[in-house]
């Protein structure tokens, strides 16, 4: 069976989630929602993912990247409302990414 309740990477990852579109809506992302989101992702990125995991999370990492660089870049795709929640969610996967690829990279060099 398995275990119940959350860990530290699920909560940082949730968190992550619920910052980007609670300060969307109510106050905008400014440069310490940012910070926090950084925070967050790097948490995530420690705690959450194993090496078995890695090409899963390329693909979405790469997916939510795209879509938050447009956001960030004005694109017109995106309703005026999402940008801001797609830019922080952007910014949030490019952190757990760089996270990552150090973590391996590291590892890579102790082998």
């Amino acid at each position: 069976m398995g275990k119940k309740g959350f860990n530290l990477g699920q909560i940082s990852f949730m968190g992550a989630f619920a910052l980007a579109v609670i300060m969307s809506f109510v106050v905008g992302i400014n440069e310490i929602g940012y910070v926090l989101i950084f925070v967050f992702g790097v948490i995530a990125a420690l705690v959450n993912i194993k090496a078995a995991e890695s090409q899963k999370m390329f693909l979405w990492v790469i997916g939510f990247g795209v879509v938050g660089l447009a956001a960030l870049a004005n694109a017109p795709i995106l309703p005026n409302l999402m940008q801001p929640i797609f830019g922080a969610i952007g910014a949030f996967f490019t952190t757990v990414a760089a996270v990552f690829l150090l973590k391996m990279g590291v590892t890579m060099m102790k082998d």
